[in-house]
């Protein structure tokens, strides 16, 4: 799904992508980056495990570099050392 004026900057899948697209919207929006989360319910909470959809952070085009960065450099203090 496209919505216009925002962009994919993440895609969550696995057992934990609810939890892990929870602590990316988070991220951004301490960061004061509108963003939001398609689909808005967990697909695993919604159809009792039967879908395996992704799930994907918009945020306005203006704002993807700056989100992107946020959550790579989030994503690398979290990697073991």
């Amino acid at each position: 799904m496209d919505i216009a004026g925002w962009t994919v900057v993440a895609e969550l899948s696995g057992p934990n992508n609810d939890f892990a697209a929870n602590m990316v919207l988070a991220l951004l929006q301490g960061s004061g980056i509108d963003c939001l989360r398609l689909p808005v319910q967990a697909p695993t909470t919604a159809m009792g495990g039967m879908l395996h959809e992704p799930i994907r952070i918009f945020v306005p085009e203006a704002d993807a570099a700056n989100a992107k960065a946020i959550i790579d450099e989030q994503q690398s203090s979290d990697a073991p050392n």
